[in-house]
């Protein structure tokens, strides 16, 4: 670098002589290796410009400034990442480099070999969907812009949840592919030996066919005989060449799906060696971190989750609401009792338009005077009685035939009034009494829901059992011991143990219980399918269409060794999904009571554990119908006192 300044460069570079040691403005400047025996750094402010500078390395030892260019001539910003960044080659004479990170997005680009260089095809472009395992992009864009420890080990915990049931889904993916290639291998074994036989038959038939067989002459009964069966068994010898090439065929058609399946096996292996790959580069990220900020807390600690929600899941949970509305039959009773209040308020209504009219002498045109009146007081008031009226009229010298006949109808008028006043006041003592009737039983439902659960009260109307143990329950996959009080599932290395039975269940609420404990330490699971229905994979990590109640311990997936009880949609035999996921203060390896209510008219589920309730969730799946139960396990686990309640 030279003392005074000279021309620029072309292109808008400056020449190293021209600028001082002075002029360098080094705070925002980032460096990074540009070779064996150079460096890149970039935002360097000069004269109030940002530049790039290239320092070499000579090869006496000393370092010397051989390039100064402004930032903008960079062809990526300042803040790319190329830590992750991908090479490959497409074709002929293609490198395509992908997994450029800027501001948390990826890039990717082309060069183009030529025999006398290596050209960028237009310009860096967004990386296409695929391109980059979406995996690892949301991972690594995660952390990248994590602005504390916390927040990177949270982002890092679930990153690492995220992988581990990819992985897990991978894998049951794969197994169930083996499973089916078994399955296969086994049918073409079959058909081969099947395709012998025939073959055998064939032969024999051949002979029996030949009249040269035979050391005995034949009298011509029996060439007849044997013509006919000849014909015969020509025709079953047509029949079971066509057989022979329809099975043939169907053998073709399996060597090509076992092709395939093996393919996709390949394939397989090829994600899960990807996922392992993306785990332990995070996993030496982690390292990176632990060398910098220090380590991360024990595995088996218990999480402090006090500033956490319980519920890290959108849904339903247990609200006043809710609870009322799953009362809907106590509802009715009250709508009932309403109902009649309301006739009854409508018939004292018409009871005092009654009233009023008769006061003011609206029926039959009578003069509008008071009731109340004394009729010794004023001329033409009504009489309070029949004999009232009477005497009144007998001591009216001048009083007429029409006048007595008058006085009598008020003095009909005036008793009527007086039953209807008192049939009244009995009305509205009635209603009175049913208001208060009313009020106790939605206090007396309201507390008994709120005191004991939804579950304990709709027990008690649910009284037809389907189901009381285990007599009708079968293997799927694991190792289990039945008797008709207990099932215990006793394979430690089982991931996906089912026992299962057909129960056709339809609209009605269904309540299922039943007492559980796993028998294993670390990672643990075990819990209930219910409504299912298209069951075709049993060996799965699904269970055709329905509903998965878990209750499972990850140690090293959520670090801590609390319980978590889980709510799963299964759409088919191999893909679940978590819909909801909340921790509990009970054990999975204690011996807990588990009650699980469905309604599927309304699609809400209630799940209580040693008789309290621990949510209600709405689905919103549409499962209305299903034609089997199973138990599931991971791992060891024993069940109890198993039944099922509905509607009688």
């Amino acid at each position: 670098m030279a003392a005074a300044a000279a021309p620029a460069q072309s292109g808008g570079g400056l020449s190293p002589d021209a600028v001082r040691m002075a002029d360098l403005e080094l705070s925002g400047a980032t460096i990074s290796q540009a070779g064996p025996d150079s460096f890149y750094v970039r935002g360097v402010g000069i004269g109030g410009n940002t530049y790039s500078i290239l320092l070499d390395q000579s090869a006496a030892g000393s370092w010397s400034v051989r390039t100064i260019v402004p930032e903008e001539l960079n062809i990526l910003p300042a803040s790319a990442v190329l830590d992750f960044a991908t090479l490959r080659v497409a074709g002929d004479a293609t490198i395509e480099i992908d997994g450029v990170i800027v501001d948390g997005v990826f890039y990717r680009g082309s060069l183009v070999a030529s025999e006398e260089s290596l050209d960028l095809v237009e310009r860096i472009y967004a990386s296409r969907t695929g391109e980059i395992n979406d995996a690892r992009a949301d991972a690594v864009g995660a952390l990248l812009t994590a602005r504390s420890r916390e927040e990177f080990d949270a982002l890092l915990a679930e990153q690492r949840d995220r992988l581990e049931v990819v992985i897990r889904r991978i894998e049951a993916q794969r197994d169930s592919f083996r499973v089916e290639r078994d399955r296969l291998a086994a049918e073409n074994a079959a058909l081969a030996d099947e395709r012998a036989e025939l073959a055998e038959r064939l032969r024999e038939t051949a002979d029996a066919s030949d009249p040269s067989v035979g050391p005995t002459p034949l009298s011509a009964a029996q060439i007849n005989a044997l013509l006919r069966e000849r014909d015969l068994l020509a025709t079953d010898v047509v029949g079971l060449v066509q057989e022979n090439n329809e099975l043939r065929d169907e053998r073709r058609t399996l060597r090509d799906q076992i092709e395939l399946l093996r393919g996709e096996n390949d394939t397989l292996r090829d994600d899960i060696a990807t996922m392992t790959s993306e785990v332990d580069r995070l996993e030496e990220l982690v390292r990176t971190y632990r060398e910098t900020v220090g380590e991360l807390p024990a595995v088996g600690a218990r999480a402090d989750r006090s500033n956490l929600p319980e519920w890290q899941f959108p849904g339903d949970y247990v609200r006043r609401s809710d609870l009322e509305a799953a009362a809907a039959h106590v509802n009715r009773e009250l709508a009932a009792l309403s109902n009649r209040v309301s006739a009854l308020e409508v018939a004292a209504t018409g009871l005092a338009d009654l009233e009023q009219e008769l006061r003011t002498g609206v029926l039959r045109g009578l003069p509008a005077v008071p009731l109340a009146a004394d009729s010794a007081d004023r001329t033409g008031a009504l009489a309070a009685t029949r004999a009232d009226a009477t005497r009144a009229d007998a001591t009216r010298e001048d009083a007429t035939r029409e006048d007595a006949q008058d006085a009598v109808a008020r003095a009909e008028q005036a008793d009527r009034l007086a039953r209807i006043v008192a049939e009244l006041a009995d009305l509205e003592a009635e209603m009175a009494e049913l208001r208060a009737e009313k009020q106790t039983l939605e206090q007396r439902v309201l507390s008994e829901i709120l005191n004991n659960g939804l579950v304990q009260l709709m027990r008690a109307q649910l009284t037809r059992q389907t189901v009381a143990g285990f007599t009708s329950f079968k293997a799927d996959t694991g190792a289990w011991t039945v008797t008709p009080a207990r099932a215990t599932q006793t394979d430690r290395s089982a991931f996906f143990a089912k026992l299962s039975r057909t129960l056709p269940q339809a609209e009605h609420p269904t309540l299922y219980s039943f007492t559980a404990r796993s028998l294993d330490d670390g990672w643990v699971g075990l819990g209930l399918h219910l409504f299912v229905d298209d069951v075709r994979l049993r060996r799965g990590y699904g269970m055709g269409s329905g509903l998965l109640v878990w209750i499972t311990r990850d140690p090293r997936a959520r670090r801590t060794q609390d319980s978590f009880l889980e709510l799963y949609r299964s759409d088919d035999d191999v893909a679940m999904g978590r819909v909801l996921d909340a921790a509990i203060p009970e054990a999975v390896g204690d011996s807990l009571r588990i009650d699980v209510l469905y309604e599927p008219h309304s699609q809400y589920i209630t799940i209580a554990i040693n008789g309290e309730d621990k949510v209600r969730y709405r689905t919103w799946f549409g499962i209305d119908s299903g034609m089997e139960i199973a138990l599931r396990s991971l791992g060891r686990a024993e069940f109890t006192d198993f039944s099922v309640r509905t509607m009688p």
